[in-house]
């Protein structure tokens, strides 16, 4: 996992290594203050040489300034490397989402997504910009002050420094159990980000059925689950200080116990002493910090783990590599004994046989479930067939780049899909760079210039996440005005006016008049009402096509189309 991050510090090698060098900087300064000590209470204090005190005064005040510099430069320039990498670990991470089929997004909750996003990513930095420097820093000033202690009194440091395996064992079982913890944790803080991300999407629903205790409650579980979990991080995390206290305590009574007598029978100097004492107490911050770190650097390895697993998920459709740039649209789409299924779900369609010519209004109709929404899907190839072959003026499009194919193409949905932007930018999306003029004459085809016009900025108003500021006609206006700025060859209407009123649909209608025009138009509908314009209604049941025709000649069958009619007829 640690060689996967190496190509992130390719463009930041030069700041790390001048971090590196403020390290060691900060490092040598405080093993030199330990030998200083020595000097000024041999040299100074037991001689009664003021010259000799008044020269270590500033020398120890200039060490503690250029200290100072040091550790600020450090910290700033690593603070710098673990953001950049976690910046573009976050760019990287959305980016590939994209990338990825519907297929991914169908097994993962939006909730989990978001936690490798932020919590994860967030989980590396800190352990990017502290773990090198208490790796480093901290490490160069252990490895300074042992030399120094060695070179005091080298058999009575080799002595002290017995206990030092035994620490090791102890922090490498923690960091163990750490790992653990916080790989846990997060999956945690996954699932809670989930249930948020559900409740504030659904606040409409929840109000009106008056669940907010439900939701609170499954709030409250996940929440102890990661209180939990955190609790078990912080018990491992606890553990290491008063181990190391405990250690650094036998290592002190055991340099007091002996070096004192060596003193006081006059074989140590008393100022080897004291830099002896005042090392080996320097040794226990940094090996302490040493303990904590190894805690940070096993929830950053567990996040690492984590968001280099998503970074390997790979798109289920993808293009082929002799795949060409779809040629202009001019005979017809085909459906060739098309089999497909979801991976949780039994077959959806069963061998179907579909020929949508080039300007024909193709409706499809029948209950829930029966593959009306599926069609559409496979035709913008957000899946492909198990079996079978879909065609486009009888190329298969899987031999078709997937953003050629797609650039022909426009989609009107049931839930409207709308960015917390402004107006034009939401009817722009469809055709980026498009100039104003065209933005405005969309929205007069759609029949929503008026109603921009009575916004408060016009069509510079912010209309707020998924365009919650507008009513659901004037959404679905500007998503069918988006739809006529891309001028698609091939437009596909699914349930697009099944949520609305009666006097937003008759809008609504009107709109879908000027987009419907010299197009190929595949209609989704559970209404009968809203496809009787169609030159011919494909009814599925069970992912079979079961009848085709228009609506007279349908209803004249008696079949399930009219079956279904006289349903609706009667609600």
């Amino acid at each position: 996992m640690v060689k996967r991050l190496f190509p992130y510090f390719k463009k930041l090698w030069v700041r790390l290594f001048v971090a590196i060098f403020c390290m060691a900087g900060v490092a040598a300064i405080s093993t030199a203050v330990m030998w200083l000590m020595k000097f000024l209470i041999d040299e100074s204090l037991a001689i009664k040489d003021t010259g000799a005190l008044n020269i270590g005064i500033v020398v120890i005040l200039s060490m503690f300034a250029l200290k100072s510099i040091l550790w600020y430069s450090h910290t700033y320039l690593t603070a710098f490397v673990s953001q950049s990498i976690s910046r573009k670990l976050r760019d990287q991470v959305y980016g590939h989402l994209y990338s990825l089929s519907l297929g991914f997004f169908d097994e993962k909750t939006s909730g989990n997504i978001l936690s490798r996003l932020t919590n994860d990513v967030t989980m590396l930095q800190i352990s990017l910009a502290s773990a090198p420097t208490i790796l480093i820093r901290d490490g160069l000033t252990i490895m300074g002050l042992i030399g120094f202690l060695l070179y005091l009194h080298w058999k009575f440091a080799l002595v002290c420094f017995l206990i030092l395996p035994l620490a090791a064992l102890i922090l490498t079982k923690l960091g163990i159990k750490s790992r653990r913890a916080g790989r846990e944790s997060q999956e945690r803080m996954a699932d809670m980000y989930s249930v948020i991300q559900e409740a504030l999407t659904a606040m409409p629903i929840v109000k009106t059925f008056q669940n907010e205790a439900k939701e609170i409650n499954d709030f409250a579980v996940e929440n102890r689950n990661y209180f939990n979990v955190i609790m078990k991080l912080v018990r491992v995390e606890a553990q290491s200080s008063p181990i190391m206290e405990v250690l650094g305590s036998l290592v002190l009574a055991l340099i007091i116990g002996v070096g004192g007598h060596d003193v006081i029978q006059g074989n140590w100097s008393l100022g080897e002493f004291m830099a002896f004492i005042g090392a080996a107490m320097s040794l226990y911050n940094p090996i302490k910090k040493f303990a904590k770190v190894n805690v940070q650097m096993q929830m950053g390895l567990a996040a690492a783990e984590r968001i280099f697993h998503l970074l390997d998920q790979k798109p289920m459709v993808v293009d082929n590599p002799n795949a060409v740039n779809a040629p202009t649209f001019s005979k017809d789409i085909a459906f060739k004994n098309v089999d497909f299924q979801y991976p949780t779900s039994l077959t959806v369609l069963n061998k179907v046989n579909l020929n949508i010519h080039k300007g024909e209004i193709v409706a499809l109709v029948g209950p829930s479930g029966s593959g009306k929404t599926t069609i559409a899907q496979l035709l913008l190839r957000f899946y492909d067939p198990l079996l079978g072959s879909i065609e486009l003026d009888g190329v298969d499009i899987r031999n078709l780049t997937i953003k050629s194919l797609r650039s022909k193409m426009a989609i009107v949905t049931q839930e409207t899909h709308l960015f917390n932007e402004t107006v034009s930018e939401n009817i722009a999306y469809g055709k980026p760079g498009s100039k104003r003029e065209e933005i405005i004459q969309a929205a007069k085809l759609a029949y929503a210039h008026d109603f921009i016009q009575n916004l408060p900025n016009g069509y510079e108003t912010i209309i707020g996440e998924r365009g919650t500021r507008l009513s659901g006609g004037e959404r679905q206006r500007i998503a069918i005005a988006r739809s006529i700025l891309k001028d698609p060859e091939i437009l596909i209407l699914d349930e697009a006016t099944s949520a609305l009123d009666a006097e937003s649909e008759q809008m609504v209608q009107k709109a879908f008049d000027s987009l419907l025009q010299k197009r190929t138009v595949l209609v989704i509908a559970h209404r009968l009402a809203t496809v009787r314009k169609s030159n011919r209604i494909i009814v599925l049941e069970n992912g079979k096509i079961k009848e085709s025709g228009n609506h007279e000649d349908l209803l004249e069958k008696k079949g399930m189309y009219h079956k279904l009619f006289e349903l609706q007829s009667l609600v």
